[in-house]
């Protein structure tokens, strides 16, 4: 786009310079009113399309922004739900060996208490 504006403001110039060497003074003061006028016209068109691009780039990089944002926002969230998932079923599994422990303590202490009685039982029957 610029490329096209400078080749016509040098295309401009090049007629202006021509035709001012075949024309009178008057002719080519117009000549360079008119080049001037170009200049002046595609400047304006460069600095719109410039301002338009910088606008749609600011757009871009803000909605890109926006959905970085959002998709960090969702990598938390499961992050944080992965976490307590993981503590609760730890917890569990806590409650659940201190459970198999009681258990087993409660097994193995009537297992002894069995175990005592068949010993007294025995030292009582040879004893007799």
């Amino acid at each position: 786009m610029k490329k096209l504006f400078v080749g016509a403001m040098a295309l401009s110039m090049v007629l202006a310079v021509t035709s001012c060497r075949e024309t009178t003074k008057e002719e080519a003061k117009e000549a360079v009113e008119t080049a001037k006028d170009d200049t002046k016209e595609a400047a304006k068109e460069i600095k719109k399309s410039t301002e338009a691009a910088a606008k749609e780039t600011k757009n871009a990089v803000k909605e890109v922004a926006d959905e970085a944002s959002k998709e960090a926002k969702k990598a938390t969230d499961a992050a944080e739900k992965a976490i307590e998932e993981g503590t609760e079923k730890a917890k569990e599994a806590a409650k659940d060996a201190t459970d198999a422990v009681k258990e087993a303590a409660e097994k193995t202490g009537d297992a002894i208490e069995e175990g005592a009685k068949d010993v007294k039982k025995n030292v009582k029957d040879l004893t007799k």
